[in-house]
């Protein structure tokens, strides 16, 4: 007994409570990093759900100017392909005028060479024009037989 009581008097109890409170600073400096680590990556993640959110709003705003962008993208094909039929028919048209302006010289052509084969002397837009006084005098007979001569109007002026 008084061997153990000098072993425990002689043991130095103070080296175990030292290492054991040294323990425990390590963990508590430990433990304050760890949650200062925490409070950081709570940071971090809140900031990242904000720019989270106005990614989301930019990517919301994007899309809506795109479907915009879309519709003002169809409406300016439809402006184009009603051009494009309207140039089409503008084409035609003037490829119609074109023919029958063809025809109508064909016809004056061929009124001119038979007037010249009969020397008959027709009228022409200069000789309306010197002579408008003149034909208002005429008799109407003579208008008539112009009008026969020319089916589409006034072949002459052509």
């Amino acid at each position: 007994l008084k061997q153990k009581k000098e072993y425990e008097e002689a043991r130095d109890v103070q080296k175990p409570i030292d290492r054991i409170e040294q323990r425990i600073a390590e963990r508590q400096k430990a433990l304050d990093s760890a949650q200062a680590k925490q409070l950081n990556l709570e940071k971090d993640i809140e900031d990242a759900q904000r720019e989270l959110k106005t990614a989301k709003a930019a990517v919301d705003e994007l899309e809506n100017e795109e479907k915009d962008l879309a519709e003002n993208v169809k409406d300016a094909q439809k402006t184009l392909d009603k051009a494009k039929d309207a140039a089409k028919k503008a084409g035609q048209e003037a490829s119609k005028q074109e023919t029958a302006l063809e025809r109508l010289r064909g016809k004056l052509h061929e009124t001119l060479q038979k007037a010249r084969v009969e020397e008959v002397e027709l009228p022409t837009k200069s000789d309306d024009e010197e002579s408008s006084d003149e034909e208002e005098e005429e008799e109407p007979e003579e208008e008539e037989e112009e009008e026969e001569d020319s089916d589409d109007g006034d072949v002459a002026n052509l």
